[in-house]
């Protein structure tokens, strides 16, 4: 009966945060492939890439959000244009949501720099299952419903301006939200605004600091900021904090200048049930040339 208690009230938090928040998976390993929130990053690699990622968030808690991502992409016409596709899949509680996106950006080449224009379009679609509920009396007539779908066309546009040690993006990846059968936006509509900047020789030691905002349109506004090292080109170490309600730590390797392991581990200051939460993520990146005219990226993602 306790267990029964302990875990109804978890997710009954858990759900009323994702209401607020309005779904919108993130994780720290997006930095890995940013082509993940803003479409104007296909192509920027100026390779084809295949990434990876899984992120199990509050692991200790039933229930708790798990999201798992595929992107690849490759850069064409002679890298000035760039298109991908990317699936998302998270879920929290009795709440999964699926979304499959295709993205396309054209690179225009300035003297100091590059910018992007990109756009996405694709498919999300949102499955609530009462069956993965644990109930004391199971004739609760407000929770016999099996399962309710919502889905819908997602589109979305993002700018990129970058060069060899600095990037500056802006997107909206999803600019119109997909509503329940209540009519309310059950994944929302956010912004997303990043910058990174690249300080060192990467055969020696470089620097990378980076920043993001997320801002979630009726919700509130989300910030992040990160400090990260490579060292000798081959391994990555770094921290940061989400608007200091969480710090991360991560890790990583780069293989043969193409493969790219990164483990993230952060932890909640304030998590909304008042427990101890503890965060993984894992992401993997192949980066490899696929047409003549592209060449080992001087960039570092």
């Amino acid at each position: 009966m306790k267990h029964i208690i302990v875990t109804s009230f978890i997710l009954t938090c858990l759900l009323s945060y994702s209401a607020k928040a309005q779904y919108a998976p993130y994780g720290n390993s997006f930095w890995q492939d940013l082509s993940l929130i803003n479409p104007a990053q296909v192509g920027y690699a100026e390779q084809a890439v295949v990434a990876v990622g899984s992120r199990q968030q509050w692991n200790n808690v039933p229930g708790a959000p798990e999201t798992q991502w595929l992107s690849m992409q490759s850069s064409f016409a002679k890298n000035n244009a760039g298109a991908g596709l990317r699936l998302v899949m998270d879920q929290i509680g009795v709440n999964k949501m699926t979304a499959i996106n295709a993205s396309y950006a054209y690179r225009i080449r300035g003297r100091n720099g590059t910018l992007a224009l990109g756009v996405n379009a694709g498919y999300n679609q949102m499955k609530t299952d009462y069956q993965l509920l644990t109930l004391e009396h199971q004739d609760d007539t407000r929770l016999q419903h099996s399962d309710e779908n919502s889905q819908g066309l997602n589109f979305g546009a993002g700018l990129l301006y970058s060069n060899n040690t600095f990037i500056l993006g802006l997107s909206m990846p999803s600019i119109m939200p997909v509503k329940g059968k209540d009519g309310e936006a059950i994944m929302g509509q956010h912004i997303y605004g990043y910058a990174a900047k690249i300080f060192g020789d990467k055969d020696r030691i470089v620097f990378k600091p980076t920043a993001m905002v997320n801002y979630g349109l009726g919700s509130k506004m989300d910030w992040e900021v990160n400090g990260n090292f490579l060292f000798k080109n081959v391994l990555w170490a770094g921290v940061g904090t989400r608007s200091l309600d969480a710090y991360q730590a991560s890790a990583g390797m780069r293989l043969m200048d193409s493969m790219t392991l990164m483990y993230y581990y952060e932890w909640a200051t304030k998590p909304p049930s008042g427990l101890p939460l503890n965060t993984h993520e894992l992401s993997f990146r192949v980066d490899w040339n696929l047409f003549s005219f592209q060449k080992k990226s001087s960039t570092i993602y």
